[in-house]
C-alpha cells in the first residue's frame, strides 16, 4: 500500500509543480529560471521538514520520495542551466547552478533544524 501512496503523492507533486511553475513564469517572465528555483527551494524545505519530523516512517517516504520527488525537478534545472550557458551567458549559468545548490541546501537544512 505504501508503494501506491508514494506513486500517488509523486503524481500530485508533479501536477502541483506544473501549476506553480506555469503561474510563476506567467507572472514574472525572466531570463533566469526563477520558477524552477522557487519550486526546488519549496520542495527542499518540505523535505527538510519531513526528515526533521522523522525520516523512518511510511508517511516520510510518501511525502519525501513521493510528493517532494514529484514536485522538485533537478533535470529541468540542468536543462535550464545548459540553455543559459549556450544562449545567454556562462556567468548566469554558473550563478544559477550555485544559487540552486545553496538555496535548496539552506532551505532543507533550516527546516530540518527547526523541526528536529
Amino acid at each position: 500500500m505504501t508503494f501506491w501512496l508514494i506513486v500517488l503523492a509523486g503524481a500530485l507533486g508533479a501536477a502541483m509543480r506544473y501549476v506553480v511553475d506555469g503561474a510563476l513564469r506567467a507572472k514574472w517572465p525572466t531570463t533566469l529560471p526563477a520558477a524552477t528555483l522557487t519550486v526546488n527551494v519549496l520542495g527542499s524545505a518540505v523535505l527538510g521538514a519531513v526528515m526533521g519530523a522523522g525520516p523512518h516512517t511510511d508517511w516520510a517516504a510518501i511525502a519525501g520520495m513521493g510528493w517532494c520527488g514529484g514536485f522538485t525537478t533537478f533535470s529541468t534545472h540542468i536543462v535550464e542551466t545548459l540553455h543559459l550557458a549556450s544562449h545567454t551567458s556562462r556567468a548566469k549559468a554558473l550563478a544559477n547552478l550555485f544559487l540552486m545548490l545553496v538555496a535548496c541546501t539552506f532551505a532543507a537544512g533550516l527546516l530540518f533544524w527547526l523541526i528536529a
